[in-house]
């Protein structure tokens, strides 16, 4: 298993991934350089990513191959996708899933009300446009300790 950063020849793949999962694709060229992939046999069958938004982050569609699940690939991803946040020097990271949130408990991720949110998180497409209202916040404050 290879993980590497996303570069733009990587947009179909990554696209055709998301939409086997059922993830949005929309604007995913806005943000490949904060992806991340993971390939078996130049295949890429995992993906992650985040957008920035002043001191925050949201994080896009950590999807899995439904024949590569079980191998602790969105694991490794989101902990690459971390490791990339905290060198910048964010803390705060929110994202929407309608289908994770047992998941994304066990990255340290906690349910926020979507009326205690901040604006910057609100004014994302994600939030606005291309995730349903029926998505659920959720939050992680990550420890930057002297990246």
């Amino acid at each position: 298993m290879k993980y590497r950063e996303a570069v733009v020849q990587d947009a179909v793949g990554i696209e055709n991934l998301l939409e086997k999962c059922n993830l949005p694709v929309n604007d995913i060229m806005e943000n490949i350089d904060n992806f991340i992939v993971s390939e078996l046999e130049n295949k890429i069958v995992g993906v992650g990513g985040y957008e920035t938004h002043g001191e925050i982050v949201l994080i896009r569609s950590i999807a899995v191959d439904q024949a590569c699940r079980g191998k602790s690939i969105g694991v490794n991803i989101y902990h690459l996708l971390e490791s990339k946040i905290k060198h910048i020097g964010i803390k705060e990271v929110y994202l929407l899933t309608e289908t994770a949130t047992d998941y994304f408990k066990t990255l340290g991720f906690t349910i926020k009300e979507r009326t205690s949110i901040p604006k910057v998180v609100t004014q994302t497409k994600q939030f606005k446009e291309i995730c349903p209202s029926t998505a659920i916040v959720m939050f992680n404050e990550i420890a930057i300790n002297n990246v």
